[in-house]
Protein backbone atom coordinates (compact mmCIF):
# COMPACT_ATOMS: atom_id res chain seq x y z
CA UNK A 1 0.00 0.00 0.00
CA UNK A 2 1.30 3.62 -0.62
CA UNK A 3 -0.30 6.45 1.08
CA UNK A 4 -0.79 10.15 -0.79
CA UNK A 5 -1.41 12.41 1.54
CA UNK A 6 -2.01 16.07 -0.16
CA UNK A 7 -3.22 19.26 0.52
CA UNK A 8 -5.79 20.76 -1.95
CA UNK A 9 -4.67 21.79 -5.19
CA UNK A 10 -1.14 20.64 -5.14
CA UNK A 11 -1.08 17.96 -7.90
CA UNK A 12 -3.07 14.95 -6.27
CA UNK A 13 -4.40 13.46 -9.47
CA UNK A 14 -0.76 13.90 -11.79
CA UNK A 15 0.94 12.00 -8.40
CA UNK A 16 -1.87 9.41 -8.20
CA UNK A 17 -1.77 9.28 -11.72
CA UNK A 18 2.02 9.13 -11.89
CA UNK A 19 2.13 6.10 -9.43
CA UNK A 20 -1.18 4.49 -11.52
CA UNK A 21 0.91 4.40 -14.45
CA UNK A 22 3.31 1.96 -12.56
CA UNK A 23 2.87 -1.77 -13.46
CA UNK A 24 2.64 -2.97 -9.84
CA UNK A 25 0.41 -0.40 -8.60
CA UNK A 26 -3.42 -1.79 -9.68
CA UNK A 27 -5.77 1.08 -8.08
CA UNK A 28 -6.64 3.87 -5.85
CA UNK A 29 -9.01 3.33 -2.35
CA UNK A 30 -10.28 6.90 -1.51
CA UNK A 31 -10.91 7.42 2.46
CA UNK A 32 -14.61 7.95 2.38
CA UNK A 33 -14.73 3.71 1.50
CA UNK A 34 -12.06 3.16 3.82
CA UNK A 35 -13.67 4.53 7.03
CA UNK A 36 -17.07 3.63 5.68
CA UNK A 37 -15.53 0.00 6.10
CA UNK A 38 -13.42 0.46 9.63
CA UNK A 39 -15.39 3.04 11.14
CA UNK A 40 -13.77 6.28 12.45
CA UNK A 41 -10.72 7.58 11.67
CA UNK A 42 -9.46 7.11 15.24
CA UNK A 43 -6.00 6.40 16.26
CA UNK A 44 -6.89 3.76 18.40
CA UNK A 45 -9.02 1.97 15.45
CA UNK A 46 -6.09 2.59 12.78
CA UNK A 47 -3.60 0.41 15.85
CA UNK A 48 -5.84 -2.10 16.33
CA UNK A 49 -6.96 -2.89 13.27
CA UNK A 50 -3.42 -2.62 11.82
CA UNK A 51 -1.90 -5.24 14.62
CA UNK A 52 -4.94 -7.52 14.18
CA UNK A 53 -4.38 -7.90 10.72
CA UNK A 54 -7.29 -6.55 9.06
CA UNK A 55 -6.50 -3.89 6.80
CA UNK A 56 -3.94 -6.44 5.27
CA UNK A 57 -7.03 -7.86 4.00
CA UNK A 58 -8.23 -4.96 2.93
CA UNK A 59 -5.32 -3.09 2.07
CA UNK A 60 -3.22 -5.37 -0.80
CA UNK A 61 0.74 -3.91 -1.88
CA UNK A 62 -1.00 -2.67 -5.20
CA UNK A 63 -3.27 -0.15 -4.23
CA UNK A 64 -2.77 3.50 -3.83
CA UNK A 65 -4.85 5.29 -0.88
CA UNK A 66 -5.51 9.06 -0.62
CA UNK A 67 -6.89 11.48 1.99
CA UNK A 68 -6.71 15.61 2.20
CA UNK A 69 -4.38 16.44 5.54
CA UNK A 70 -6.79 17.52 8.04
CA UNK A 71 -6.58 18.50 11.88
CA UNK A 72 -6.87 15.98 14.33
CA UNK A 73 -10.52 14.97 16.05
CA UNK A 74 -9.34 15.73 19.54
CA UNK A 75 -7.52 19.22 18.90
CA UNK A 76 -8.25 20.72 15.39
CA UNK A 77 -5.40 22.52 15.25
CA UNK A 78 -2.52 19.82 15.06
CA UNK A 79 -2.07 17.57 12.32
CA UNK A 80 -4.26 14.47 12.38
CA UNK A 81 -2.98 11.59 14.77
CA UNK A 82 -4.38 9.13 12.35
CA UNK A 83 -2.53 10.51 9.53
CA UNK A 84 0.76 10.46 11.25
CA UNK A 85 0.41 6.85 12.43
CA UNK A 86 -0.87 5.64 8.68
CA UNK A 87 2.89 7.88 7.45
CA UNK A 88 4.60 6.15 9.60
CA UNK A 89 2.88 2.22 8.69
CA UNK A 90 3.10 2.87 4.74
CA UNK A 91 5.21 4.21 1.91
CA UNK A 92 3.90 7.57 2.16
CA UNK A 93 4.16 10.48 -0.67
CA UNK A 94 3.19 14.14 -0.46
CA UNK A 95 2.65 16.16 -3.67
CA UNK A 96 3.50 20.23 -2.86
CA UNK A 97 3.15 23.11 -4.71
CA UNK A 98 3.66 27.09 -4.00
CA UNK A 99 0.55 27.63 -1.41
CA UNK A 100 0.08 30.46 -3.59
CA UNK A 101 -0.53 28.77 -6.37
CA UNK A 102 -2.78 26.54 -4.51
CA UNK A 103 -5.25 29.54 -3.21
CA UNK A 104 -5.23 30.97 -6.80
CA UNK A 105 -6.38 27.32 -8.13
CA UNK A 106 -8.83 27.07 -5.07
CA UNK A 107 -10.29 30.35 -5.80
CA UNK A 108 -10.47 29.99 -9.59
CA UNK A 109 -12.42 26.92 -8.84
CA UNK A 110 -14.89 28.10 -6.98
CA UNK A 111 -15.34 30.99 -9.07
CA UNK A 112 -15.82 28.50 -12.09
CA UNK A 113 -18.36 26.30 -10.28
CA UNK A 114 -20.41 29.33 -8.30
CA UNK A 115 -19.54 28.58 -4.93
CA UNK A 116 -18.31 31.95 -4.32
CA UNK A 117 -19.94 33.76 -1.46
CA UNK A 118 -21.57 30.70 -0.53
CA UNK A 119 -22.18 29.30 3.01
CA UNK A 120 -19.13 27.51 3.63
CA UNK A 121 -17.41 28.56 0.90
CA UNK A 122 -13.94 29.71 2.38
CA UNK A 123 -11.61 30.37 0.14
CA UNK A 124 -7.94 30.72 1.68
CA UNK A 125 -8.22 30.32 5.72
CA UNK A 126 -8.60 26.44 6.21
CA UNK A 127 -6.23 25.65 3.66
CA UNK A 128 -3.52 27.82 5.08
CA UNK A 129 -4.71 26.27 8.69
CA UNK A 130 -3.52 22.99 7.09
CA UNK A 131 -0.62 24.12 5.67
CA UNK A 132 0.81 25.42 8.88
CA UNK A 133 -0.21 21.73 10.59
CA UNK A 134 1.81 19.99 8.00
CA UNK A 135 4.84 22.41 8.60
CA UNK A 136 4.68 22.00 11.95
CA UNK A 137 5.04 18.08 11.57
CA UNK A 138 7.30 18.73 8.56
CA UNK A 139 10.54 17.21 10.25
CA UNK A 140 8.94 14.58 11.53
CA UNK A 141 7.16 13.34 8.56
CA UNK A 142 11.17 13.97 6.60
CA UNK A 143 12.73 11.40 9.83
CA UNK A 144 9.79 9.18 8.86
CA UNK A 145 10.79 8.72 5.19
CA UNK A 146 7.89 10.42 3.62
CA UNK A 147 8.43 11.25 0.21
CA UNK A 148 8.09 15.03 -1.05
CA UNK A 149 7.40 15.93 -4.99
CA UNK A 150 6.97 19.36 -6.15
CA UNK A 151 5.04 19.53 -9.11
CA UNK A 152 5.33 23.39 -9.57
CA UNK A 153 9.86 23.48 -10.15
CA UNK A 154 9.15 22.05 -13.05
CA UNK A 155 8.62 18.19 -14.08
CA UNK A 156 10.61 16.46 -12.14
CA UNK A 157 12.57 14.69 -13.66
CA UNK A 158 13.05 10.57 -14.29
CA UNK A 159 16.29 9.95 -12.03
CA UNK A 160 14.27 11.98 -9.17
CA UNK A 161 10.53 10.19 -9.83
CA UNK A 162 12.79 7.07 -9.50
CA UNK A 163 14.52 8.09 -6.18
CA UNK A 164 10.51 9.01 -4.62
CA UNK A 165 9.44 5.53 -5.94
CA UNK A 166 12.52 3.49 -4.89
CA UNK A 167 11.57 5.03 -1.19
CA UNK A 168 8.00 3.60 -1.81
CA UNK A 169 8.59 0.23 -2.47
CA UNK A 170 8.24 0.31 -6.19
CA UNK A 171 11.30 0.46 -8.15
CA UNK A 172 13.10 -0.50 -11.38
CA UNK A 173 10.65 -1.22 -13.46
CA UNK A 174 9.91 2.54 -14.72
CA UNK A 175 9.94 3.69 -18.62
CA UNK A 176 9.91 6.95 -20.28
CA UNK A 177 6.54 8.34 -19.38
CA UNK A 178 7.88 8.46 -15.78
CA UNK A 179 9.19 12.18 -15.61
CA UNK A 180 8.87 12.81 -19.58
CA UNK A 181 5.79 12.73 -20.32
CA UNK A 182 3.84 13.08 -17.55
CA UNK A 183 0.27 14.00 -17.61
CA UNK A 184 -1.38 16.99 -15.67
CA UNK A 185 -4.86 15.17 -14.58
CA UNK A 186 -7.66 17.91 -13.13
CA UNK A 187 -5.32 20.95 -14.17
CA UNK A 188 -7.36 24.28 -14.72
CA UNK A 189 -5.08 25.13 -17.69
CA UNK A 190 -4.11 28.96 -17.83
CA UNK A 191 -6.42 31.72 -16.21
CA UNK A 192 -5.94 35.39 -15.44
CA UNK A 193 -4.99 34.83 -11.84
CA UNK A 194 -2.22 32.03 -12.60
CA UNK A 195 -0.95 34.32 -15.85
CA UNK A 196 -0.08 36.76 -13.14
CA UNK A 197 1.20 34.92 -10.76
CA UNK A 198 3.82 33.82 -13.28
CA UNK A 199 4.21 37.04 -14.36
CA UNK A 200 4.62 38.19 -11.13
CA UNK A 201 2.41 40.63 -10.47
CA UNK A 202 2.29 40.85 -7.31
CA UNK A 203 0.04 44.27 -7.49
CA UNK A 204 -2.54 42.55 -9.73
CA UNK A 205 -2.73 39.30 -7.57
CA UNK A 206 -3.20 41.68 -4.78
CA UNK A 207 -6.47 43.36 -5.93
CA UNK A 208 -7.90 40.23 -7.57
CA UNK A 209 -7.86 38.10 -4.79
CA UNK A 210 -10.53 37.39 -2.20
CA UNK A 211 -10.47 38.33 1.40
CA UNK A 212 -6.77 40.00 2.12
CA UNK A 213 -5.76 36.67 0.77
CA UNK A 214 -1.84 37.93 0.27
CA UNK A 215 -1.59 39.05 3.98
CA UNK A 216 -3.25 36.14 5.26
CA UNK A 217 -0.15 34.24 3.67
CA UNK A 218 2.30 36.71 4.61
CA UNK A 219 1.51 36.34 8.04
CA UNK A 220 2.03 32.74 8.28
CA UNK A 221 5.52 33.11 6.04
CA UNK A 222 7.47 32.63 9.14
CA UNK A 223 5.73 28.94 9.50
CA UNK A 224 5.53 27.90 5.65
CA UNK A 225 8.82 29.27 4.70
CA UNK A 226 11.61 26.81 6.52
CA UNK A 227 9.71 23.94 5.42
CA UNK A 228 9.68 25.44 1.60
CA UNK A 229 12.78 26.64 1.81
CA UNK A 230 14.24 22.74 2.35
CA UNK A 231 12.00 21.62 -0.32
CA UNK A 232 14.10 23.74 -2.60
CA UNK A 233 11.27 26.88 -3.11
CA UNK A 234 13.40 30.24 -3.56
CA UNK A 235 12.09 34.03 -3.99
CA UNK A 236 8.55 33.33 -3.98
CA UNK A 237 6.13 36.30 -4.75
CA UNK A 238 4.70 36.46 -0.62
CA UNK A 239 8.09 35.95 0.83
CA UNK A 240 9.33 39.18 2.96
Amino acid sequence: MIFCLSQLHTGTQTTIGWLKSHKDVEGLMLSTGVWKEFGPPSETAIVHQWRSGSYEERFNEGMVYHEHVRGDHQDPSKMNRTQLILSSIWPTVIPIRDPLLCLISYQHRGEVEGRIGTSGFKPHEHILDRWCMMAEFYSHLKQMGVQFICWDRGDPGHLELEMVARHLGIPDTFNDRFGTNLIHNNSLGIFPLKKAYFEGDVKWLEDRLHDDLFNSLRCRELTLRPMLEDLGYTKLLWWS
